[in-house]
């Protein structure tokens, strides 16, 4: 089937009963999350026909694709693309003159997206007969893009409306790096109606857009001047969490506007996000304390304190912990688009206390209530987790994950044996041993106590017999105990290197492992390292997180690996796609392995 026919049957699905499905689907395979889908050029005739026949009854939303692709070519080297643009100019400049007003924005914006002398010359044209003041709009927006200097005398003259004005003198900063701040931030203050919809900006769009086209200084300054007059202030703090979110640099400016969130009713948010740019905000401990008692913002706030180190958050959150319903509940979700942020819910306690371990002693007798014999195992998981995050700090802990290795369940007694051989449970190798070696239990519950023995002081040979004949049948699960092996393990080193990875996190568990047992750096080195090229910070994936985690565990590292690792450090974005408080957790967890890593690198 030839290309053009393939996208045509799919835009023939759009008039179906299952619009929403048909059309994630296109927009997906032809604008992913990240990247370039190097089709994009074959699919453009077939969607601009669709556009341009007045019965598609999609025309708009299938005019707002060519928009994001357009404006994601800027980025690429795609010949095809290249190619197949100046076909499609004509087609677009007679879209400009379509009866509809969003399909002849959407078409006004996509010429916008790649200069080209005569389009600025046609756009400038036109903008004496257009009667919509949504596409005079989007004819400010693509002039400034097409013209940059040539047209700020023109610019300065688009004055007839707030929302064109402000159209005009945001474009006129995007080009001189100079903002208007006060005067741009009344006229966002007006009639701004004319931004509805438009495409890429979520409500409120006359902020967003706004402060999306501003550098980072001006934008704070845009924001801090929003927030200030009634009608635009909350518009402004939702782009003030998202703008936190994004960058890390954010912060310094935007911090005093979330600590006066704390005595409204968004004080929900003001705490979590106070607490997740800890140590930051330290300033605003005594506030955070005061909500220790607020039902709706007690969670977020004990949480700040704890991420604060404030000793003040124990004894309200052990009494928390005791009545809170759902406590051990995971709080983060995936998802976030960029320049948004939105409070979830709360971490659950074992989330909270993984960002606290000196505060270990204060807890662990808690966690030793929970971990009663008949804990079911949806509580084990997570203050396993939480253990084995905190590893020799929860040693206390051993006791009561020792008595659960007698458990029915095969999963709480694998996630114990785990737990203990990282906060050191040595008085059970015993029992870990007879585990090991019940041939009536699941390979995984085997597996995970030898691995457990032999790190605790046991014979490792069983853990090596076992991880080696799950290896060879292909159990990749078995991966990570036999890096947990370290140089126990060398006798893995040849059938790790034989093992298949399909897909990148298995790629990156066999090296990491392979660097473990053989205590050879080199052995895991490249592929590690290429886990850590060209992230994307909020499209980061597991396997680019476990690689630092590896790499963090590796031990010395040569000096050639230093400049890849001090690049993700100096990266202003966060590294994580949850939302909530995990947003932060994540990003935080990823830096600290990062940084551990470069202080192996040889100087």
């Amino acid at each position: 089937m030839a290309w053009d026919d393939h996208w045509s049957l799919m835009l023939r699905d759009l008039s179906g009963d299952s619009f929403s499905e048909a059309y994630e689907q296109l927009s997906d395979t032809l604008v992913p999350a990240s990247g370039w889908n190097p089709d994009a050029a074959e699919a453009l005739p077939a969607l601009l026909t669709y556009v341009e026949h007045p019965d598609s009854p999609e025309r708009a939303d299938v005019a707002e694709i060519v928009h994001d692709l357009a404006h994601r070519a800027r980025a690429v080297a795609d010949d095809g693309w290249r190619a197949a643009w100046p076909a499609a100019v004509p087609r677009l400049l007679a879209l400009v003159e379509d009866d509809d007003v969003a399909v002849r924005r959407a078409a006004v914006l996509v010429l916008g997206e790649h200069p080209d002398p005569a389009v600025l010359a046609a756009l400038l044209d036109r903008w004496p007969g257009e009667t919509s003041e949504a596409v005079r709009l989007g004819l400010v927006i693509a002039v400034g893009e097409l013209g940059g200097e040539d047209v700020l005398p023109w610019l300065a003259e688009r004055e007839e409306t707030d929302a064109i004005h402000a159209a005009a003198l945001t474009t006129t900063a995007r080009i001189t790096g100079e903002a208007p701040v006060e005067r741009l931030a009344d006229l966002l203050c007006g009639d701004v109606t004319a931004f509805a919809g438009l495409h890429g900006y979520e409500r409120p769009a006359p902020v967003r857009w706004a402060a999306g086209r501003l550098a980072p200084g001006p934008r704070e300054e845009l924001l801090v001047a929003l927030a200030a007059r009634p009608n635009r202030r909350s518009a402004a703090m939702g782009v003030v969490l998202g703008e936190i979110a994004d960058r890390r640099s954010a912060v310094e400016g935007l911090l005093p506007l979330v600590g006066a969130l704390l005595d409204t009713p968004e004080r929900s948010a003001a705490a979590a996000v106070l607490g997740g740019v800890a140590p930051a905000s330290a300033e605003y401990a005594d506030q955070l304390f005061a909500l220790a008692d607020d039902p709706q913002a007690r969670d977020y706030a004990l949480w700040a304190l704890l991420r604060l180190k404030d000793a003040r958050c124990v004894e309200p959150l052990l009494a928390r912990f005791r009545t809170r319903e759902h406590v051990l509940m995971t709080g983060g979700v995936g998802g976030r688009g960029r320049g948004n942020w939105s409070l979830f819910r709360a971490p659950g306690a074992h989330q909270m206390l993984m960002d606290a371990p000196e505060f270990a002693p204060a807890f662990l007798p808690w966690v030793g209530e929970v971990l009663d014999p008949s804990a079911h195992r949806h509580t084990v998981w997570p203050l396993t987790r939480l253990l084995r995050e905190w590893g020799p700090a929860g040693a206390q802990a051993a006791p009561h994950l020792k008595r659960l290795l007698r458990a029915d369940d095969p999963h709480t007694v694998e996630w114990c044996a785990d737990a203990l051989a990282d906060v050191g449970g040595e008085s059970a190798v015993r029992e870990l041993k007879k585990i090991a070696k019940g041939r009536r239990r699941p390979w995984r519950t085997r597996a995970a106590a030898a691995t457990a023995c032999a790190r605790l002081g046991g014979d490792p040979g069983l853990a090596v017999e076992l991880l080696e004949s799950a290896l060879e049948a292909g159990e990749m699960s078995a991966v990570v105990w036999a890096a947990a092996l370290g140089e126990m393990g060398a006798p893995l080193a040849d059938v790790l290197r034989a093992c298949h990875a399909d897909d990148r996190g298995t790629e990156v568990a066999i090296a990491a492992a392979l660097g473990r047992v053989t205590g050879v750096v080199e052995e895991a080195l490249p592929v590690l390292l290429r886990a850590l090229e060209g992230v994307e910070p909020d499209l980061i994936e597991s396997h680019t997180t476990e690689a630092a985690r590896s790499l963090a565990k590796l031990g010395p590292l040569p000096a050639s690996a230093a400049p890849v690792l001090r690049d993700l450090l100096a990266t202003d974005g966060r590294f994580s796609r949850s939302d909530g408080c995990d947003l932060f957790r994540e990003d935080d967890a990823f830096r600290r392995d990062v940084a551990r890593a470069l202080e192996n690198c040889a100087s």
